[in-house]
């Protein structure tokens, strides 16, 4: 008689934040960036048994950038979004309104503004 048994094993990832401090992501421009920690182990039968190690690093909730903290590169904090501020976006020169929603009165860089 054979019998099956299915060995499962994987090294998955797991992030958590580690703070509330907010920055500015320069691929996708949204105020998402928070510092997370990665945290890899092998796991056999989803049971953890051996860690691989503990990365800190910059994650973007939109578009899934990542930088690591220690990296020379650090993406500019927030300045005043979440209270009727605007973000810089960087290279473009231009604004975002941030924390209203949608702005009826907003023109974008290449609009036209009407009299």
């Amino acid at each position: 008689m054979f019998l099956c048994i299915p060995i499962v094993y994987g090294c998955p990832a797991k992030l958590t934040q580690e703070g509330h401090d907010t920055r500015v992501c320069p691929r996708c421009h949204n105020p998402r960036v928070e510092k997370f920690k990665r945290k890899k182990r092998f796991d056999l039968c989803y049971i953890p048994l051996i860690p691989l190690g503990t990365k800190h690093l910059y994650f973007c909730t939109v578009c899934r950038w990542e930088s690591p903290v220690d990296a020379q590169f650090q993406p500019q904090p927030v300045g005043g979004a979440g209270h009727g501020g605007k973000v810089s976006q960087g290279n473009e020169g231009g604004v975002v309104p941030s924390g209203r929603g949608y702005d009826v009165g907003y023109a974008g860089a290449g609009a036209k503004a009407h009299a």
